[in-house]
């Protein structure tokens, strides 16, 4: 009669632990069942229980022992049981973490069954931020002696059903208390996100220096509305001179200097992000130069294109940057920015920079566009890289799919540093500060200092109700052109907006520039300049409406009383360019004809 000293080795990928094989060299004496059950509490403390049931098919061997390693030091109140009572399992502190042995009360014969069970309280397993829950279970080691076995991962009832899965669920089963979540035979890592929207509070002081003798100007990139984020200032000092989107849809907020002044000025804002994308704030299109070569996107490089054909498509070439790149162990914050090249000639320096860089290239060598995106990103994992305290910008990935029509969102650097995916699924904490399309560079993101804070928050302001709207008669030759002036006083973007202007007579018409629906920023100040026109020439003051709304609220109805353009006029406006020019042509016409009358004129008075 043998005896088997059964052995689970539990290697913690990323920041769990993931059990292995558990029966050695001699599975074929043994089969066996397992329930992994993963018990989450509101603060992210993980309950874990791993339970066997194991059939002996040789009557010459038993088991004696189970045993299993963690790399895992936070594990703690490591208890056990076999045979149904509780046992007291050996526990040893190792060089990579703790081993766990568990003594099993023999049990000899063919088809003989035995029961045991581990439980163990980890809180690297999920980690809550706010109103939301993240958990990550990698993928288990193959075991051919576990002919079935079941995950359940169980969770307050408060944080709701899983928004977001990596792996479609079996089932949920739901208490007055939990979520049960339950996979079947699934050996896959997987990621569970609960809660659709995360709220944050963000403070920051970029520091904007004029070190000329003279005026300048400053420019620095504000924290956006995307589809997927939505931005609330609270306060912005000093205002900015003005503030303007870019073809990235980037917000450039511009600041006027004095010689050798140095200006901090003071940004605090609320940001929701949110996992479905928000209708009302349109993507910005991918510009023609979203496949160019850029610095540190070398695209026509021999190696690059030829990675290129090898990893095709936008999934390929990311699980090749995976699969390539090492993230740097040590981060100093003197790194430099290598490009795509220099971090496939040193792939084990790579921090979030390079996977950003040779993605975006081996995409864009595809024709597929791509951009990086910089900002600041929440760790929900303890393997997460935090940057240096949280006092580091983080840099991501997105890539325009012809399919789906939107921006993807991925981030190569967390899936390789937490093992959670991030290709086909993305998180809640992901601010984005500033987008690169058109440059590699440009605009940079306002950094991050030790001045910085970023904490969670439960509300988010209404949206702003109220745009003030202003029209004036331009100063003109002629009747007609008016400037309307739209101006946003609060601080939240209001987008998808429409101008409408229209008079009751129908004589009346209006012609409107800019006039596609559009969107106005925190604090900006629009211009829009109109031309009434009329076909009758009597009754020269009318009355037009005017109203601003967008599909959740009218802004501006006012009535107001316009003199509008009449006849030839109208016609002189629209083709002024083209009218001066000609008047001009005729005057000339006409002066060198009169000039060479009178020469000629003068010549004949000589010969006489």
């Amino acid at each position: 009669m043998r005896c088997i000293i059964l052995s689970s080795v539990i290697f913690v990928l990323s920041v769990v632990v993931l059990p292995s094989s558990i029966f050695g060299q001699e599975q074929t004496d043994f089969s066996a069942t397992a329930t992994y059950t993963y018990t989450v509490d509101a603060t992210g403390l993980t309950s874990v229980e791993q339970a066997y049931t194991v059939t002996t098919h040789n009557p010459e061997v038993f088991l004696k022992n189970y045993q299993i390693s963690l790399n895992n030091p936070t594990v703690t109140n490591i208890t056990a049981q076999a045979g149904g009572a509780s046992v007291s399992p050996v526990i040893e502190n190792t060089d990579d973490g703790t081993r766990i042995t568990i003594p099993l009360p023999t049990t000899v014969g063919a088809d003989k069954e035995q029961q045991f069970l581990v439980r163990y309280q980890t809180d690297t397993i999920s980690s809550t931020a706010g109103a939301t829950m993240q958990i990550s279970i990698p993928k288990l080691a193959p075991d051919t002696a576990i002919t079935t076995f079941q995950t359940k991962v169980v969770t307050p009832l408060s944080f709701g059903e899983p928004t977001q899965a990596s792996v479609q669920p079996t089932r949920i089963d739901t208490t007055k208390d939990t979520f049960t979540t339950i996979y079947e035979n699934t050996s896959q890592p997987i990621s569970l996100l609960y809660g659709s929207e995360q709220i944050f509070s963000l403070s920051l002081q970029p520091t904007l220096e004029n070190n000329s003798s003279g005026l300048a100007t400053a420019q620095v990139a504000l924290p956006p509305d995307t589809p997927h984020q939505r931005v609330a200032y609270t306060l912005l000092d000093p205002q900015p001179e003005s503030i303007q989107s870019d073809t990235d849809g980037n917000w450039i907020a511009t600041y006027p200097l004095e010689a050798k002044e140095i200006l901090k000025p003071a940004i605090e804002l609320l940001v929701r992000t949110s996992l479905t994308a928000d209708s009302t704030i349109a993507a910005t299109p991918p510009a023609d130069t979203f496949t160019d070569a850029q610095p540190f996107w070398p695209t026509s490089d021999a190696t690059i294109s030829q990675l290129a054909k090898a990893h095709h498509g936008a999934e390929q070439s990311y699980h090749y940057v995976l699969d390539t790149l090492q993230y740097k162990p040590t981060i100093t914050g003197d790194e430099k920015r290598l490009g795509a090249i220099k971090a496939l000639g040193s792939p084990d320096q790579a921090t979030c920079q390079e996977y950003t860089d040779l993605l975006i290239t081996l995409l864009r060598a595809q024709d597929i566009s791509a951009r990086r995106v910089v900002g600041y990103a929440h760790p929900y994992s303890p393997n997460t890289p935090t940057y240096l305290d949280g006092t580091s910008l983080h840099a991501w990935v997105e890539y325009f799919s012809t399919v789906k029509q939107q921006w993807m969102r991925v981030d190569p650097t967390w899936q390789d540093t937490s093992g959670l995916h991030y290709f086909s699924s993305f998180d809640l904490g992901h601010i984005v500060f500033a987008i690169n399309g058109i440059s590699s560079q440009l605009p940079p993101a306002p950094p991050l200092s030790e001045t910085t804070s970023v904490s969670f928050t439960d509300s988010f302001p209404p949206a702003p109700d109220t745009i003030q709207l202003t029209i004036d008669e331009m100063r003109s030759i002629s009747p007609g052109e008016y400037l309307i002036t739209l101006t946003n006083t609060s601080g939240q973007a209001i987008h998808n907006l429409s101008l409408n202007v229209a008079a009751p007579n129908p004589a009346i018409t209006a012609t409107l520039q800019n006039h596609e629906r559009f969107s106005i920023l925190p604090y900006q100040t629009r211009e829009l300049p109109v031309l009434f026109s009329s076909t009758q020439s009597d009754g020269p003051v009318s009355e037009v409406h005017i109203s601003l709304s967008n599909q959740a609220h009218t802004y501006v109805q006012h009535a107001i009383a316009i003199t509008p353009r009449y006849g030839p006029l109208t016609w002189f406006t629209r083709y002024k360019t083209v009218a001066i020019v000609a008047c001009l042509a005729l005057a000339g016409t006409i002066i060198a004809g009169s000039v060479l009358v009178f020469r000629r004129s003068k010549k004949r008075s000589l010969r006489r």
